[in-house]
C-alpha cells in the first residue's frame, strides 16, 4: 500500500475497503494530481504495481467499471501457444503474409469512414480468394492437436 498510494490518512483513505487519493493527492492546490503522486507515492524500484490507482485520476467510476465489463473473460480468447508441422508452417506463413498486409491496409480506412462499409462483402470475398479457409484450417488442426495433450 505504501509503494502505490502512500500513507494512510494522509495521501489515501481506505473507503468499503478500497483506496481512495485524498485531497492532498486529487485536489492539491500547489500542483497537479500527477506531481503529488510523483512527490508523496513515488515508486521506486521493483514490486507489485496497483495499476487501478491511475483510473482515479484518469477516469470517472463509470469509465472503471467499463473495464470490468470489457475485459470479462479477456483472456479466455487467446490462442494457446498451438505448434504447426513443418509443412503447416510453410503454408501458413505463404498464405497469412499477403492476407495480414491486407486486413491491415483495409481496416483502418473502414474504421475511418474512407473506404464505404458496403464494400465490406467484397473484403471479405478478397480474404476467401487468398485462402482464408485454409489459414484458419491449419490453426485449428493446430489447436486440436494443442488440447489433446
Amino acid at each position: 500500500m505504501l509503494n502505490n498510494y502512500g500513507v494512510e490518512g494522509m495521501t489515501y483513505d481506505l473507503v468499503n475497503d478500497a483506496p481512495i487519493f485524498s485531497d492532498l493527492i486529487m485536489n492539491n492546490p500547489d500542483m497537479n494530481s500527477t506531481d503529488a503522486m510523483r512527490l508523496y507515492v513515488r515508486r521506486n524500484g521493483s514490486g507489485w504495481i496497483d495499476y487501478t490507482r491511475q483510473w482515479q485520476t484518469n477516469a470517472n467510476p463509470a469509465s472503471t467499471q467499463s473495464y470490468y465489463v470489457w475485459d470479462e473473460d479477456g483472456t479466455g480468447m487467446t490462442l494457446p501457444p498451438v505448434s504447426r508441422t513443418t509443412q503447416e508452417a510453410s503454408e501458413y506463413q505463404g498464405l497469412y503474409a499477403d492476407i495480414q498486409t491486407y486486413v491491415q491496409e483495409m481496416t483502418v480506412p473502414f474504421i475511418m469512414g474512407t473506404t464505404s462499409l458496403d464494400t465490406f462483402d467484397a473484403f471479405t470475398a478478397q480474404l476467401e480468394k487468398m485462402n482464408i479457409a485454409r489459414v484458419v484450417e491449419i490453426q485449428q488442426d493446430a489447436y486440436n492437436r494443442y488440447m489433446a495433450r
